[in-house]
């Protein structure tokens, strides 16, 4: 459905002559890119609707994807898969946020989630996917990118703990968590894959 859309509208293009149709191949990747983003993006927001939660999904999704974008992770096998994973990831993420929120000790919980993640995602950043693997120089550029994002996100989380915006603080430390939790799994997929291979 995604790539037959993007397939019309980036024929579209040509048949208009605004796109050369040597790049046709290119705009109808852009584009299935453009429009499964915009799915995952509404589909994240309706998420936060219902659980009356559109802020958290956004400092979530924000403070999670920033820093995976870079550290890489468990991809799933099809963007169908991908999409439910990634609404299963916000889904657990809104549940966490939702029953830790009002709770009398989510200082701790916050610390123990930054203690427990950020040693994962800076020695194992970044975990790539098979179906794009990175040569030295990106895995070096990678792993030095995730790791100042992972610090810049650690001082946000304590700055806000320290300004008693405790909610945004486990946020924060919770999308770090979600990310740790994707890179190992990675890695188990990799290791997996490559054994199936020998």
């Amino acid at each position: 459905m995604v790539s037959l859309l993007s397939d019309k509208l980036a024929q579209k293009l040509v048949d208009y002559g605004v796109v050369s149709v040597d790049d046709l191949e290119l705009y109808q990747f852009g584009i299935q890119g453009l429009i499964v983003k915009t799915i995952h993006i509404i589909t994240y927001l309706i998420i936060g609707l219902l659980f009356h939660q559109v802020f958290e999904v956004i400092i979530f999704t924000f403070a999670y994807v920033s820093l995976r974008k870079y550290a890489g992770g468990y991809h799933a096998d099809t963007q169908v898969r991908c999409y439910l994973l990634s609404c299963l990831l916000i889904l657990t993420a809104m549940s966490f946020i939702h029953l830790m929120v009002n709770c009398s000790f989510i200082v701790i919980v916050t610390i123990v989630l930054l203690l427990f993640s950020s040693p994962f995602i800076f020695l194992l950043s970044p975990v790539e996917d098979q179906n794009k693997p990175l040569d030295d120089v990106e895995t070096q550029r990678y792993r030095n990118i995730s790791r100042i994002i992972l610090l810049i996100e650690i001082i946000i989380a304590i700055l806000f703990l320290l300004l008693g915006l405790r909610r945004i603080s486990f946020i924060v430390s919770l999308g770090l968590d979600m990310l740790a939790f994707m890179l190992v799994a990675g890695k188990a997929k990799n290791r997996f894959h490559v054994c199936v291979l020998k």
